[in-house]
């Protein structure tokens, strides 16, 4: 975001990062890391306009020292309400009522901040182009190669949201290996470089089949040219449509029990498999073209200059018919795992 920002936008950003250990080896670009650079972040807030804060952070008692109430704050918000809530140790009461600017990440999250205004999660596509241009992994037979990469190791049926389907779809491609004979590479917590390659060199990739939503490395997937199986459920379509101005969406989008005879026919049809794929890196350069999406961004800065500080734009309620009961969600699945 940061990058897109200084780059097709007048909007002069900084990315300060308070705990980049945080992410483990999952290595993204750096920009500033305050454990190193404390007094050059002092002085970025001290001169900004705006102050971009990503999830939550005290606006007097933050682990910076600095006072933000001085300063024009707008929070953004990348995981559903009870995470924020639990990690940062304030009810969610609070983070939902905060009188701050709000903005959330695109994907499921979007239902569940009423107050929120939804934005695109960016694509890098420089490092789209790089793993494009690097040398595919070395296949060890000529089987198809179908990529699953979870980063949530929360058990099924207990939380929707933050298991992002991993159990279930993880118990359906290990029954389904042997009996469509496929390589299946799953992986997790690699640095974001290795794990672009690992999916540009995958025939078929898995992105969140279960709970409705999607996630980024969906997106990069596609971006890659891979045929990308999720599901989305008809209010995050909806909210896509509304975002991008696209009136289809290139995920092959069916829920887990579908995926069975789905993947027979993927990895049959290899001429199937390239025009998938082609017509999904075609509407990611086209409809998540960085340049026109970081706009909404620059919107919501304006916005808040103006003294805008309800940034929701389409009323939470306006898609709630749209949304799949909690239930339906869990008995759709019910068969394929047991609920620990």
């Amino acid at each position: 975001m940061v990058q897109a920002l200084n780059r097709f936008t007048d909007v002069e950003a900084r990315l300060v990062n308070f705990n980049p250990r945080i992410y483990g080896n999952r290595a993204f670009d750096e920009d500033i890391d305050f454990t190193k650079q404390s007094e050059l972040v002092h002085e970025l807030v001290e001169k900004a306009d705006i102050v971009h804060c990503h999830h939550w952070i005290e606006l007097q008692n933050n682990p910076f020292g600095i006072d933000l109430t001085r300063k024009l704050v707008v929070r953004q918000f990348h995981s559903e309400p009870g995470f924020v809530s639990r990690h940062a140790g304030v009810p969610v009461e609070i983070i939902l009522n905060d009188r701050c600017p709000q903005l959330v990440v695109a994907q499921f999250h979007e239902r569940l901040y009423p107050n929120a205004r939804p934005v695109p999660n960016l694509l890098n596509f420089d490092s789209i182009d790089i793993a494009l241009g690097a040398p595919l992994l070395a296949k060890k037979n000529a089987k198809c190669s179908v990529s699953f990469a979870p980063t949530s190791e929360v058990p099924a049926g207990m939380d929707r949201w933050n298991t992002k389907g991993a159990p279930e779809t993880l118990v359906l491609l290990g029954k389904l290996q042997s009996e469509l004979d496929f390589n299946m590479d799953v992986f997790r917590d690699l640095p974001h470089a290795q794990s672009l390659i690992r999916k540009a060199s995958a025939d078929i990739v898995i992105d969140d089949m279960v709970t409705g939503s999607y996630h980024l490395s969906g997106l990069e997937a596609m971006a890659l040219g891979k045929p990308t199986l999720g599901f989305l459920d008809s209010r995050m379509v909806a909210t896509l449509c509304l975002l991008t101005g696209s009136a289809s969406l290139p995920w092959i989008n069916m829920h887990l029990t579908a995926l069975p005879k789905a993947l027979v026919h993927l990895l049959k049809n290899v001429e199937l498999r390239c025009n998938l794929g082609q017509y999904s890196a075609a509407w990611m350069r086209q409809y998540w073209n960085t340049q026109n999406l970081v706009v909404h961004y620059v919107q919501a800065y304006q916005d808040i200059l103006r003294g805008q500080t309800h940034l929701r734009q389409i009323p939470i309620n306006a898609l709630s018919d749209q949304v799949i009961p909690d239930l339906n969600w869990l008995s759709l699945t019910e068969g394929l795992y047991s609920v620990n």
